[in-house]
């Protein structure tokens, strides 16, 4: 095994042993699944699917109040430019989530406005996408996001929210050239 391969199978090793520790950090935590799908100016777009455990919750019926959510990704980008399947790159995530929410708009009516920030680390499968301007010179990558948006239905049990997602290498190597995201976010929690 090379020593790219052997650094990569690293990285997916603590991914997965992270989540793992997530997974069986709590009995009762409440456990969401979210699609993500957004663009960039550099012209990627980006599919993503995220599981988030809730790991603090202090949800109440009428009130301002607080969460925190561990999250994992695994998210497939792909040049506008280009035929189907040709220019495309994967990218895996953790993160933590807090999210800063309101009670109900109003009486009778559930659905609750939120603020959420988040800052984690991401792995991009190569530092190039083909057909846009987007280039890294590492594939580790740290990732911040700003949110807002709702939850509703019965127990918060959906959310709708915009994303602006930031990924750079916070100049460990240069170039650093970033690329910015606007997300639209779905998910369900059970």
């Amino acid at each position: 095994m090379d020593n790219q391969s052997s650094t990569q199978a690293r990285i997916i090793s603590l991914f997965l042993m992270i989540f793992l520790l997530a997974f069986a950090s709590s009995t009762r935590a409440e456990e969401h699944f979210a699609l993500e799908f957004g663009n960039s100016a550099k012209g990627a777009q980006i599919g993503r699917l995220i599981y988030q455990r809730t790991i603090y919750d202090q949800t109440e019926s009428n009130c301002q109040c607080d969460a925190a959510f561990l999250e994992f990704s695994i998210s497939h980008w792909k040049s506008r430019n280009s035929a189907v399947g040709s220019d495309y790159l994967y990218e895996v995530g953790v993160q933590p989530v807090y999210r800063l929410q309101r009670g109900p708009i109003s009486a009778g009516f559930q659905v609750r406005p939120f603020l959420e920030v988040s800052l984690g680390v991401h792995y991009l499968s190569k530092t190039v996408l083909a057909n846009t301007s987007y280039y890294s010179s590492t594939k580790f990558q740290f990732g911040s996001h700003l949110a807002w948006g709702w939850t509703f239905g019965k127990n918060d049990a959906f959310v709708l929210a915009q994303r602006f997602q930031h990924l750079s290498n916070g100049n460990i190597r240069l170039p650093n050239p970033g690329i910015n995201y606007q997300l639209i976010h779905m998910s369900y929690r059970y």
